[in-house]
């Protein structure tokens, strides 16, 4: 039994050993699971900013406690996570910034005595903060520093950074205002008195350096006060065999010196034991980095947890990778004790049993009164006060005899504790509430506080807070030891004795643990009470999120009630200001509830800039016992505009019956870009019932997880990027109002975000529903369901029924005039000036900006419907805007041609409203104004949806339009007429000056012109040189030709889709002229056709590829993985596949409007590893005469079985499709990207049209270029 006792107390000594940083002891048989479990971030490899997405984390490491700490570098924030409790994962950092509360770039992270250490790459600096992220300070002495990326402290608080750039290791000692070298240096170099790029160290408690010196492909073992190193792990040589290390970046080292290395080169872990010259790989052992659960990509940091799982940062992925332990009784022993713990607080393993049978330690010989305080420190020294003696005794080891008799007025019930420093606290006999200490070396007391009652219990938690149990008074109190402000709290407790939730009797014994949690023997009620501080989750959430100035917004709160004592919490929001610092709050002329659970901000009532908005919930009955939580924001100008639905609003009424669907991808638009690109947005829906007892945000999927009432049955995603959502009938409950909210999120740029919300009252709808939309969305500025319209420009309204589909028998518009007192009066606008209105008794009505010139302020445009059976009508607010201000325009150059590029350059105008609409006008020699036609001649950009709207909707009813349409189509001839009659000039000139063979050039930035006199024999060998390819012999004249090639920036005519997609290409002409100057026309058919190369538009883009997270889909007795296109008729298709693995088939099927035959061998395609590209994609082409008068194409894949379809079928090409059998259900081994698009060949005819017709797309089409074919000139 006493060898039993003392393997006990030697267990306890293992693990609550504080001395040092981090101490590791695996054994040499340790193994690890292969496959790995993606504790954080995204498990198909992508970045993003949410709380459960990384962006390239870095340093990480684990407390004893299993808290997960990651540098989410690329984020600026620390992420912690709770591996083994339900504590919800929060953030710590408010973005980048050189304030205390940014972080930039963090690193590196560490953990001692309770704090938090973060190493900053951009700022080089330490931050040092507690475990929750508050009160961070600078560490003034960490200076000097150039581009450090890891750092460690020892246990006497010195600080370890390697500097890459610097190629150095630094120390920083604790009692030192500046640093010095360590290891190498400061030169690059391979010898052992240098360093290659450091970055992981480990420090041993000798002052040892362990340094993962990257560049040189080797870990260095550093001695104290050495002048060079010891090589201790590869051989200084890239690569992957048992002897090499592949740019080591980080490194741990346990107590029986076994190096753990991850390894950024080879994307794996390697094991190296002492005084070996060869690793064992443990992790990602494939040899190929990707993002299979197998494998890693260039990862980062690894730490270990308490049952020895091992967690890498896999930073290429993105995402944190857990590794468990598969040989749990081959641990030794395993202490992260990286940080003090919780004073008289041992670490004992799970399942730790006790003898049942005591044996005496100490007797009444040496103990003449009661046992009653006993306390046991670190060092495994006994207290035990002996009150009737007034002495406490301390026993030392296992000795029976008191090394030491302290003499001390001890109260009869008083309990003793001992601090990390040796002070021990006791409550005094003679004076009732006296707490008195004795410090080390000392035999006499010192008085500390005055409780107002005695304490039978006494704890001092890590933050210097000294808490009493009152037993006669029922609560417990605290107060801070550091510091003058010696101000006492109750915490616990009512002050009368009881047995409810926030009651006590007699509470005696008291515990509190690092996280602040108050542990109570609540004595006469025979329970143990306790109390934690809430827990805060805040929606939206992220790092620096970014709002529009006219764009209302609430932060909703999800707060988790932890303490048991009391249900009532006080909840305090407030805005700090970020211009310079975050300190100054924010004050506001309108109302805002700082009391509620959701934040609401109106729209316009934050001015541009950076805010810390921090919410605080304090326990009313406790009020020391508090939780915050806090985000930065950004007031930005209008960039993104999100809209559910085809129309602007934030609020509907929705019919039960009917489904609902939500298609931001569609609606939304950018006011910076013509296009809006749905494919490079992650969207992410939130809802909740809105009622007065609001309750928080829940993400969509959350409908899978939960089994609330009130919350929506049934929903689909619409397309594989998440952009329209469709919510089914009767899904919702019925005469409730739902608030959805949307957060879009950029694929590329996490910084770049975008929010929304909408209110969906639910109601049994038997009417119909007028909407009314603003056609050009740049023009309106919605605000609080009020429009905003400069006053020089004209409005443009559509209306429609949602579900009257009839034609009304009558449409009406009325308008009235509005005045502003308290609420908005109206009244009737009479008589009407009706060469202000247009479409008066149409479904869309033009109002001229000569209306607003007047000194009305506000205006109402009232549509009414008139049908059969019912008559309905709604209306259109709007405020005329005062326009923007205080800027200035600038033209460049000041003159030119109709040929020249203008840029026209106009800064700091500024709209409060944001509307950004600009219309410029220039003005002829004869002083008419004539606007510059941006929409035809895409000389300005504008928004495709608005020309592609305005057209649809106002090309049919308004004469007005459709006169101004034919009017610039008028200009546009005669500005292509002009520009025709100016080559036309400049070919003769320039003709009368050619000789034979001799070329005219003329290259600027708009255009690129040639003429060239040349031989008619020689025409096709001149044009193979360049980027066109010639048929020999086309030209049968035997005489000279003048060949001109023109090349400049398109200006496209029309507004078809024919037409738009023009946009993304340049203009191309070639012209062969006879000696009178007159055209050639030529044709030919298409066996001998003629080829050209049109680069496509810089400014054009392929959309990215889309993730296809295939080796996740359920197993389901399908052959095939489907996909559905609609296409574009008349343009060819390019469908890719980038497969994540290499040396992975697939087998490719298709069939147009319809799903493929899987019993027909029609339009199978083998995708072998000879058919990648150099990008390593499989590509399937179907040229614009494949596609005709087809609308969509269905894509089957399935991959190919590595022993039997690939050897059968690609490495064998006599063997015929249709030998292929399918006999099992599709199965993919890695996942893939997919992406199609389109392209198209289009020429300008004699009456300015854009036709295709002879023109046929090639397969040499790409990215960057068109492959053209044409059998006429």
């Amino acid at each position: 039994m006493e060898l039993f006792y003392y393997f006990v107390l030697w267990m306890i000594i293992r693990f609550i050993n504080y001395g040092s940083a981090m101490k590791l002891k695996l054994s040499s048989q340790a193994s690890w699971n292969q496959n790995g479990i993606t504790v954080i971030g995204s498990k198909n490899g992508q970045s993003g900013s949410s709380l459960s997405e990384l962006h390239h984390p870095r340093g990480i490491t684990i407390t004893d406690k299993d808290v997960l700490y990651i540098c989410d570098t690329y984020n600026n924030r620390i992420i912690i996570v709770h591996l083994d409790s339900s504590i919800a994962t929060f953030a710590i950092g408010s973005g980048q910034g050189t304030n205390l509360v940014g972080l930039s770039q963090p690193s590196d992270v560490f953990i001692l005595n309770s704090s938090l250490y973060v190493l900053e790459l951009i700022i080089p600096r330490v931050q040092k903060m507690s475990l929750n992220g508050s009160n961070p300070t600078t560490l003034s002495h960490i200076t000097g520093l150039l581009s450090p990326t890891h750092f460690y402290i020892d246990n006497n608080g010195d600080i370890y950074a390697s500097s890459y750039v610097s190629h150095s290791v630094f120390v920083f000692r604790s009692n030192s205002s500046t640093g010095s070298r360590v290891a190498g240096n400061g030169f690059l170099g391979s010898t052992n008195q240098h360093l290659n790029e450091p970055y992981g160290i480990f420090v041993k408690d000798v002052g040892v350096i362990y340094i993962a010196d990257c560049g040189n492909h080797r870990i260095m073992k550093w001695l104290s006060g050495a002048s060079s190193g010891i090589r201790v792990a590869g051989d200084g040589t890239p690569g992957s065999k048992s002897t090499q290390l592949n740019s080591p970046i980080d490194i741990i080292v346990d107590e029986n010196e076994y190096m753990y290395i991850v390894e950024y080169g080879n994307s794996r872990v390697t094991r190296w034991s002492p005084n070996s010259s060869l690793g064992i790989c443990i992790v990602a052992c494939s040899g190929e980095a990707g993002v299979q659960s197998t494998q890693l990509k260039e990862p980062r940091s690894l730490s270990f947890d308490r049952s020895g799982s091992l967690y890498v940062s896999d930073q290429g992925n993105h995402r944190i990778q857990k590794r468990t332990n598969q040989n749990l009784d081959v641990v030794i022993s395993l202490q992260i004790v990286n940080f003090y713990l919780s004073n008289n607080q041992p670490k004992l393993i799970v399942n730790a049993k006790w003898s049942q049978c005591a044996i005496t330690f100490i007797d009444n010989n040496s103990l003449s009164s009661q046992a009653r305080g006993i306390f046991i420190d670190y060092k495994d020294n006994i207290y035990l006060s002996d009150y009737s003696k007034n002495q406490i005794l301390i026993f030392s080891g296992q000795s029976i005899i008191p090394q030491r008799r302290l003499n001390a007025k001890l109260y009869d019930y008083t309990t003793l504790f001992v601090t990390l420093n040796g002070d021990i606290y006791f409550a005094n006999g003679n004076r009732t509430g006296q707490i008195d200490k004795i410090t080390p070396n000392s035999t006499q007391s010192q008085f500390v506080t005055n409780f107002t009652e005695n304490c039978f219990g006494l704890f001092i938690d890590i933050q210097n807070y000294l808490y009493c149990s009152m037993r006669d008074k029922h609560q417990v109190e605290k107060m801070l030891l550091d510091g003058n402000n010696q101000t006492i709290m109750r915490i616990a407790g009512t002050g009368s004795q009881g047995s409810q939730s926030n009651q006590l009797n007699g509470p005696w014994g008291i515990f509190v643990d690092i996280h602040f949690d108050l542990y109570v023997a609540d004595a006469k009620n025979n329970r143990i009470q306790y109390c934690n501080p809430p827990i805060i989750q805040l929606v939206p959430s992220g790092m620096k999120l970014k709002f529009r100035h006219n764009q209302y917004f609430y932060i909703s709160s999800n707060i988790e009630n932890q303490c048991k004592q009391s249900e009532s919490i006080l909840i305090e929001w407030k805005i700090l200001s970020c211009s310079f610092s975050c300190i100054y709050e924010t004050k506001f002329d309108k109302q805002i509830d700082f009391s509620n659970n959701d934040l609401y901000i109106p729209s316009g009532i934050l001015t541009y800039g950076v805010y810390h908005l921090e919410l605080t919930v304090t326990m009313i009955n406790f009020p020391t016992i508090k939780s915050s939580s806090f985000i930065e924001i950004e007031i930005i100008p209008s960039n993104i505009v999100i809209n559910f639905l085809s129309y602007e609003t934030r609020t509907i009424e929705h019919n039960y019956e009917e489904n609902l669907v939500f298609n931001p991808g569609e609606y939304s638009y950018d006011l910076d870009s013509i296009q809006f690109n749905r494919n490079e947005w992650h969207y992410k829906y939130y809802y909740r019932i809105y009622s007065i007892n609001l309750q928080e945000f829940r993400t969509i999927e959350d409908l899978n997880r939960t089994n609330q009432s009130k919350i929506l049955d049934k929903w689909i995603y619409n397309n594989i990027n998440n952009s329209s959502l469709t919510i089914f009938n009767k899904s919702f409950e019925f005469n409730e109002t739902y608030q959805f909210l949307i957060e879009m999120i950029h694929h590329q740029n996490s910084s770049l975000q975008s929010f929304a919300y909408l209110f969906v009252e639910i109601v049994n709808m038997t009417s119909s529903n007028i909407i009314i939309n603003c056609i050009t969305r740049r023009v309106c500025s919605l605000k609080d369901e009020i429009y905003y319209i400069n006053q020089n420009n004209q409005l443009e309204l559509s209306s429609f029924s949602t579900r009257n589909h009839s034609k009304p028998l009558k449409i009406t518009w009325n308008i009235y005039q509005g005045t502003l007192n308290k609420t908005i009066q109206w009244i009737s606008f009479t008589p009407l000036p009706i060469s202000l209105f247009f479409g008066l008794n149409t479904a869309n009505l033009l109002v001229m900006s000569d209306l607003f010139i007047l000194t009305i302020e506000y205006w109402r445009f009232q549509v009414i419907y008139e049908f059969e059976s019912e008559r309905i009508e709604n209306h259109f607010d709007m405020k005329v805007n005062n326009g923007p201000k205080n800027g200035f325009c600038s033209i460049n150059p000041l003159n030119g041609t109709v040929l020249t590029l203008f840029t026209i350059n106009c800064t700091n105008w500024f709209d409060q409203d944001e509307i950004k609409d600009y219309l410029i006008y220039g003005l002829t020699k004869d002083s008419k104004k004539r606007s510059i036609n941006g929409l035809l001649q895409n000389r300005m950009e504008v928004l495709q949806a608005d020309l592609i709207e305005s057209s649809q909707i106002f090309s049919d009813e308004n004469e007005l339009y459709f006169q101004n349409f034919n009017y610039q189509k008028q200009i546009a001839n005669e500005i292509t007429h002009e520009i025709n009659d100016i080559i036309s000039s400049a070919t003769s000139i320039l003709h009368i000056h050619l000789y034979l063979n001799q070329q005219f050039i003329v290259n600027s930035s708009s255009i690129l012109f040639t003429l060239e006199k040349i031989e008619s024999s020689f025409i096709s060998h001149r044009l193979n040189e360049s980027e066109i390819h010639f048929p020999l012999n086309l030209i049968q004249l035997n005489s000279t030709c003048l060949l001109r090639i023109i090349k400049r920036s398109l200006a496209s005519f029309g507004n078809n889709s024919d037409q738009l997609y023009t946009n993304f290409s340049q203009l191309f002409s070639l012209s062969i002229l006879d000696e009178n100057e007159n055209n050639i026309e030529m044709k030919t058919n298409f066996s001998n056709r003629m080829e050209f190369f049109i680069p496509r538009a810089p400014k054009y883009l392929i959309s990215s590829m889309f993730y296809q997270n295939v080796t996740e889909i359920k197993k389901q007795n399908v052959q095939f993985h489907f996909y559905l296109f609609n296409l574009t008729e008349k343009f060819s298709i390019h469908f890719e596949i980038f497969s994540l693995k290499l040396n992975i088939s697939y087998l490719l099927i298709y069939q147009f409007d319809r799903q493929p035959k899987l019993n027909s061998r029609e339009n199978w395609i083998l995708f072998c590893p000879s058919n990648l590209t150099n990008e390593k994609m499989f590509i399937h082409f179907l040229d614009n005469q494949q596609t005709l008068n087809h609308h969509s194409i269905i894509y089957g894949i399935r991959e190919l079985t590595i022993n039997e379809e690939i050897n059968q079928f690609c490495c064998n090409e006599k063997v015929s499709l249709n030998l292929f059998k399918i006999n099992q259900p599709r199965s993919f081994s890695s996942d893939y990207q997919i992406r199609l698009y389109q392209s198209n060949c289009f020429y300008f005819d004699k009456n300015n049209q854009w036709k295709s017709d002879g023109l046929l797309v090639g397969p040499l089409t790409n990215h960057y270029q068109t492959q053209c074919f044409s059998t006429h000139l």
